[in-house]
């Protein structure tokens, strides 16, 4: 859930390098981690006067100083979005982060997510609960990482 007891909350600045991290980690590589962290100039200052996007716009997050993540674990992902993929894969990786922006005025609400954004991010590959031969490039692999 996104919610102090779940999520990390980082300042908009730390944010992706906080995901470079994270996505490095679960086993992306460098233009995937790109990739991800860009999508809808994610945390660029530039955006900063895009406040009227629609609520689902990463760009609307720069108005916020601070953003809440949390990545979902796999199973509760597969289980609510299921994937069906022919002929089977050996291994399928799938990563989804939930997000929203924590004006500054709130921060308060989010103690134990702030202090949670100092941990190791190796965390989140229990949290996700990622397949140990995802990086194994001898099998079929299917990785798929959205945000919402």
């Amino acid at each position: 859930e996104l919610d102090d007891l779940h999520a990390v909350v980082l300042s908009r600045e730390s944010v992706a390098p906080y995901l470079n991290r994270v996505l490095r980690t679960v086993g992306l590589e460098a233009e995937e981690r790109a990739c991800f962290i860009s999508y809808g100039h994610l945390f660029s200052q530039e955006f900063v006067h895009l406040t009227d996007r629609p609520k689902n716009n990463l760009s609307s997050l720069v108005a916020k100083s601070y953003v809440a993540l949390v990545f979902v674990p796999q199973a509760l992902y597969d289980r609510q979005a299921p994937l069906k993929i022919q002929p089977t894969p050996d291994v399928v990786t799938r990563i989804l982060m939930l997000y929203k922006g924590v004006p500054a005025t709130h921060i308060g609400r989010w103690r134990n997510a702030v202090k949670r954004a100092e941990e190791s991010v190796q965390r989140w590959i229990d949290i996700i609960d990622l397949d140990v031969r995802r990086n194994d490039e001898t099998l079929c692999r299917v990785w798929q990482w959205e945000s919402l």
